[in-house]
C-alpha cells in the first residue's frame, strides 16, 4: 500500500512539475513574440502603412495569412507579419487620411470592440504645415474570437505635444467640387501672392475634370479628392465679439454640431476634426467663431468656370484660452447644397 501511494505521489509531483515547466515556457515564448495584452480586451500592433488611395481600400477583418500578404503585395509594401502571427491572432486592416506636414501618427494607443464598432485611439503628434494628403494602411491586432462581424471604425486622436502656429496664415483650406454632370472645371484664387503651399500645384489656375461624386482628374491623369492651399490671410476680423467658447474636451461634439449646421456633409466634416481635433481638444478652452463670406472673400477671392449654384467657404477662428470668457453666441445659418455645389473649409489661429 506504502509502495502505491509513492508512485501516486511521484506522478502528482512529475505531472505539476511538467504543468509548470509547460506554463512558464508558454508564457517566456509569449512574451518574446509579442508585448501585447492578453485577455478579454483586445490588443494591438501596427504591422505597416503605405500611402494609398482611400477610395481603392475597404477597411476589413484579415484572418489569415494569406489575405495579408495578397493586401501587402497589391500596394508592394514589405511583409512585417509571419504565419505564426495568425495562428492565435486576426487583424482589423484600415486606412486613414494623414497629412505628414500637418501632424504625424505616433502610434495606435489604445484599441476595443464596441457593439458594432472598432474604437482606436491614436496619438498624434501635430504641426501647422501642409502638404499633400496621404493615405495609409494600418493593421490592428485582436486575439481570434473577438472580431466576429463587420465593423465601423471609430478614431479619436490625442496629440502628443503643444503647438504654437501663426496668425495671419489660413491652414489647409481644402476645396470639394460637386458638379450635377461631369465636366471640366476652372478654379482660380484671387490673392496668388499670398500663397504658401498649393497641392496640386497651383500654376496660376487649376484646371480639373471633375465627376459628380466629387472625384477631381487634372490634365495627366491624376485623382485627387480635393484641392487645397495654404496663405496667409487679411482682413479677417480679430476682435473677439461674438462666436463660441469651447471646453478642450467638448471640441468634437461641437464641431460636429456645428460643421453640420454650416452645411459640411459628413466626410468633410471628419476631414476637418481629424485635423483640427488635436490642437483644440489639448487647450483649456477655444475661443471659436466661423468668418463671414464677405470675410473669405476679400481676403481670398474664389473664381469658378462654370459657375457653382452655391459656394460653401467655411473659415473657423479661433483663439487658445486658459480659462472660460463671455462672448455673444454667434448666429449661423445653414446655406443650400443643391446644384454645382463648392465646398471649402480651414482654419486659422488669434494670438
Amino acid at each position: 500500500m506504502k509502495k502505491v501511494i509513492m508512485i501516486v505521489c511521484t506522478v502528482i509531483v512529475i505531472g505539476l512539475g511538467t504543468l509548470y515547466i509547460y506554463n512558464n515556457r508558454k508564457k517566456t515564448d509569449s512574451d518574446t513574440t509579442s508585448n501585447l495584452i492578453k485577455g478579454n480586451k483586445p490588443y494591438f500592433s501596427k504591422a505597416g502603412k503605405i500611402d494609398i488611395e482611400e477610395e481603392k481600400f475597404e477597411n476589413k477583418i484579415i484572418r489569415t495569412y494569406q489575405e495579408y500578404t495578397d493586401i501587402l503585395d497589391k500596394y508592394e509594401i514589405q511583409y512585417d507579419l509571419k504565419p505564426t502571427d495568425f495562428e492565435n491572432d486576426d487583424y482589423y486592416a484600415f486606412v486613414v487620411e494623414n497629412d505628414t506636414c500637418s501632424g504625424k501618427i505616433e502610434k495606435i494607443e489604445d484599441a476595443k470592440v464596441e457593439d458594432d464598432k472598432i474604437k482606436l485611439l491614436i496619438n498624434y503628434k501635430a504641426s501647422c504645415g501642409v502638404c499633400a494628403p496621404t493615405y495609409e494602411l494600418f493593421f490592428v491586432r485582436f486575439e481570434k474570437g473577438i472580431l466576429k462581424d463587420e465593423y465601423n471604425l471609430d478614431i479619436d486622436y490625442q496629440a502628443t505635444n503643444q503647438i504654437k502656429c501663426d496668425s495671419n496664415v489660413s491652414y489647409k483650406p481644402v476645396i470639394y467640387l460637386y458638379p450635377t454632370k461631369d465636366m471640366n472645371v476652372n478654379i482660380k484664387l484671387g490673392n496668388p501672392d499670398n500663397l504658401l503651399v498649393t497641392y496640386p500645384k497651383y500654376e496660376n489656375e487649376w484646371n480639373v475634370y471633375a465627376t459628380k461624386d466629387g472625384n477631381l482628374t487634372d490634365k495627366n491623369g491624376r485623382n485627387y479628392y480635393a484641392l487645397y492651399w495654404e496663405g496667409k490671410t487679411y482682413n479677417i476680423d480679430n476682435n473677439i465679439k461674438e462666436g463660441f467658447v469651447v471646453k478642450g474636451e467638448d471640441t468634437i461634439k461641437f464641431l460636429e454640431e456645428k460643421l453640420e449646421l454650416l452645411g459640411l456633409n459628413e466626410r468633410e466634416s471628419n476631414e476637418f476634426i481629424m485635423y483640427w481635433l488635436p490642437i483644440l481638444q489639448e487647450n483649456n478652452y477655444n475661443y471659436i467663431r466661423f468668418a463671414s463670406i464677405e470675410e473669405i472673400n476679400e481676403s481670398m477671392p474664389l473664381e469658378i468656370t462654370p459657375k457653382p449654384d452655391n459656394v460653401i467657404r467655411i473659415l473657423m477662428v479661433f483663439k487658445p484660452l486658459d480659462s472660460y470668457i463671455e462672448v455673444k453666441e454667434q448666429k449661423l445659418v445653414t446655406p443650400t447644397r443643391e446644384g454645382f455645389t463648392v465646398v471649402e473649409w480651414g482654419g486659422s489661429i488669434l494670438h
